[in-house]
């Protein structure tokens, strides 16, 4: 436990640094539930497939860089991120898109680490 705790505070230490993440979320849409995370204050669950991140505090443009991915113990997803519609400089939106059908999917496991300039 003590490890982790001193991990959270070298990276809180360095939210401002260059070439760090700002944002890291791994989350359960299916429950949903955040199962850990950095700088995110909330998920939003809008609709199948889709969640959206709060972050703490806001990036000062909404061209930050984000790497996202969805997975699902009992199928293949594919990651959808919909930046240039939904990301906003206080969230974005994560999709999953179920592998073998048509439509949207809830992930059972999703990640989404956002670099860039906050506010």
């Amino acid at each position: 436990m003590a490890f982790t705790r001193d991990v959270r505070k070298i990276a809180q230490s360095l939210n401002g640094a260059d070439g760090v993440a700002k944002v890291h979320i791994r989350a359960n849409l299916t429950t949903p539930a955040i199962t850990g995370s950095l700088g995110v204050s909330s998920l939003v669950d809008n609709y199948t497939g889709s969640g959206k991140p709060q972050f703490t505090n806001n990036f000062a443009a909404a061209d930050y860089t984000v790497v996202i991915s969805v997975g699902k113990s009992d199928d293949v997803l594919f990651a959808e991120l919909q930046a240039d519609a939904t990301a906003t400089t206080s969230e974005h939106r994560i999709m999953g898109r179920n592998g073998s059908e048509t439509g949207d999917a809830d992930w059972d496991i999703g990640t989404s680490i956002c670099m860039g300039d906050l506010a």
